[in-house]
Protein backbone atom coordinates (compact mmCIF):
# COMPACT_ATOMS: atom_id res chain seq x y z
CA UNK A 1 0.00 0.00 0.00
CA UNK A 2 2.66 2.04 1.32
CA UNK A 3 4.54 1.65 -2.34
CA UNK A 4 1.55 2.44 -4.22
CA UNK A 5 1.10 5.64 -2.17
CA UNK A 6 4.36 6.42 -3.06
CA UNK A 7 4.04 5.92 -6.92
CA UNK A 8 0.52 7.87 -6.90
CA UNK A 9 2.52 11.05 -4.98
CA UNK A 10 5.04 10.61 -7.47
CA UNK A 11 2.59 10.98 -10.43
CA UNK A 12 1.04 13.92 -8.94
CA UNK A 13 4.09 15.98 -8.21
CA UNK A 14 5.21 15.43 -11.82
CA UNK A 15 2.00 16.36 -13.05
CA UNK A 16 1.77 19.68 -10.85
CA UNK A 17 5.12 20.55 -11.65
CA UNK A 18 5.03 19.92 -15.28
CA UNK A 19 1.12 21.71 -15.31
CA UNK A 20 2.53 25.13 -13.47
CA UNK A 21 5.29 26.38 -16.19
CA UNK A 22 5.50 29.53 -18.23
CA UNK A 23 6.17 27.99 -21.63
CA UNK A 24 3.31 28.19 -23.47
CA UNK A 25 0.58 30.18 -24.77
CA UNK A 26 -1.44 33.13 -22.98
CA UNK A 27 -3.53 36.22 -23.07
CA UNK A 28 -3.10 39.09 -20.80
CA UNK A 29 -6.36 39.37 -18.70
CA UNK A 30 -4.57 42.37 -16.58
CA UNK A 31 -2.00 45.00 -16.22
CA UNK A 32 -2.31 46.73 -12.92
CA UNK A 33 0.01 49.68 -12.37
CA UNK A 34 -0.47 50.88 -8.37
CA UNK A 35 0.91 53.95 -8.01
CA UNK A 36 2.54 55.63 -4.25
CA UNK A 37 -1.09 56.97 -3.54
CA UNK A 38 -2.34 53.23 -4.03
CA UNK A 39 -4.52 54.36 -7.12
CA UNK A 40 -4.94 51.06 -10.11
CA UNK A 41 -4.93 51.43 -13.25
CA UNK A 42 -5.26 48.80 -15.52
CA UNK A 43 -3.86 49.41 -18.49
CA UNK A 44 -4.55 46.28 -20.43
CA UNK A 45 -8.62 47.88 -20.27
CA UNK A 46 -7.44 50.93 -21.21
CA UNK A 47 -5.27 49.38 -24.57
CA UNK A 48 -8.01 47.33 -25.13
CA UNK A 49 -10.44 50.38 -25.21
CA UNK A 50 -8.12 52.47 -27.52
CA UNK A 51 -6.89 49.24 -29.87
CA UNK A 52 -10.06 46.70 -28.98
CA UNK A 53 -7.75 43.73 -30.79
CA UNK A 54 -4.89 43.51 -28.73
CA UNK A 55 -7.58 41.38 -26.77
CA UNK A 56 -6.52 38.80 -28.91
CA UNK A 57 -3.09 38.88 -28.80
CA UNK A 58 -1.16 35.95 -27.85
CA UNK A 59 1.71 36.06 -25.57
CA UNK A 60 4.13 33.25 -26.71
CA UNK A 61 6.52 31.85 -24.04
CA UNK A 62 9.19 29.73 -25.71
CA UNK A 63 11.39 26.72 -24.41
CA UNK A 64 14.24 28.33 -25.49
CA UNK A 65 13.45 31.60 -23.37
CA UNK A 66 12.20 33.75 -26.12
CA UNK A 67 8.80 35.31 -25.37
CA UNK A 68 7.07 37.33 -28.04
CA UNK A 69 3.10 38.68 -29.36
CA UNK A 70 1.18 37.25 -32.03
CA UNK A 71 -1.41 40.18 -32.73
CA UNK A 72 -4.23 39.88 -35.35
CA UNK A 73 -3.18 42.32 -38.90
CA UNK A 74 -4.86 45.03 -36.69
CA UNK A 75 -2.82 44.95 -34.05
CA UNK A 76 1.02 44.02 -35.55
CA UNK A 77 2.82 47.48 -33.60
CA UNK A 78 2.40 45.45 -30.33
CA UNK A 79 4.34 42.88 -31.99
CA UNK A 80 6.87 45.68 -33.45
CA UNK A 81 8.24 45.70 -30.04
CA UNK A 82 10.18 43.16 -30.99
CA UNK A 83 10.70 39.49 -28.96
CA UNK A 84 12.76 39.45 -25.33
CA UNK A 85 14.53 36.61 -23.29
CA UNK A 86 13.37 35.23 -20.21
CA UNK A 87 14.59 32.75 -17.64
CA UNK A 88 13.27 31.79 -14.72
CA UNK A 89 15.26 31.17 -11.33
CA UNK A 90 12.75 29.75 -8.10
CA UNK A 91 9.89 31.93 -8.81
CA UNK A 92 11.02 35.10 -10.10
CA UNK A 93 10.99 35.42 -13.53
CA UNK A 94 13.90 37.65 -14.81
CA UNK A 95 12.39 39.51 -18.40
CA UNK A 96 15.75 40.89 -20.83
CA UNK A 97 15.20 42.83 -23.82
CA UNK A 98 18.37 42.00 -26.07
CA UNK A 99 21.45 40.83 -24.03
CA UNK A 100 22.19 43.86 -21.55
CA UNK A 101 20.96 43.36 -18.09
CA UNK A 102 20.50 46.99 -18.21
CA UNK A 103 17.27 46.10 -19.79
CA UNK A 104 16.42 42.83 -17.04
CA UNK A 105 13.34 43.47 -15.29
CA UNK A 106 12.66 40.52 -12.94
CA UNK A 107 8.73 39.66 -11.04
CA UNK A 108 8.34 37.77 -8.80
CA UNK A 109 5.60 34.28 -10.36
CA UNK A 110 2.19 32.90 -8.85
CA UNK A 111 0.60 30.31 -10.55
CA UNK A 112 -3.33 30.04 -9.98
CA UNK A 113 -4.72 27.25 -11.77
CA UNK A 114 -4.94 27.98 -15.67
CA UNK A 115 -3.32 31.83 -15.09
CA UNK A 116 -0.05 33.45 -13.89
CA UNK A 117 0.34 36.48 -11.72
CA UNK A 118 3.33 38.40 -12.57
CA UNK A 119 4.71 41.12 -9.99
CA UNK A 120 6.73 43.40 -9.89
CA UNK A 121 8.24 46.41 -6.53
CA UNK A 122 9.91 49.48 -8.23
CA UNK A 123 12.52 50.18 -6.38
CA UNK A 124 13.65 54.05 -5.32
CA UNK A 125 16.16 53.84 -8.18
CA UNK A 126 13.75 52.37 -10.89
CA UNK A 127 11.22 55.13 -10.02
CA UNK A 128 13.96 57.44 -10.49
CA UNK A 129 15.33 56.24 -13.39
CA UNK A 130 11.97 56.05 -14.66
CA UNK A 131 10.45 58.89 -13.82
CA UNK A 132 7.63 57.36 -12.31
CA UNK A 133 5.67 57.60 -8.92
CA UNK A 134 4.26 53.55 -9.53
CA UNK A 135 5.25 51.06 -6.70
CA UNK A 136 3.58 48.08 -8.17
CA UNK A 137 2.91 46.45 -11.58
CA UNK A 138 1.34 43.11 -11.23
CA UNK A 139 0.03 41.13 -15.16
CA UNK A 140 -2.19 38.49 -15.23
CA UNK A 141 -1.98 35.90 -17.81
CA UNK A 142 -4.46 32.61 -18.81
CA UNK A 143 -3.33 30.06 -20.45
CA UNK A 144 -5.20 29.15 -24.02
Amino acid sequence: MKKLLSIAALICLSYCTHAQTIVGKWKCIGNQLINDNNKITDLQKQLEATMPCAANTIYIFEANGKQYTQSTSECKAIDAVGAVNWSISGNTIYIRKGTSKNFETSYTLLFQGNKVVFTHDYTDAEKKKLHIKTKRIIITYQKI
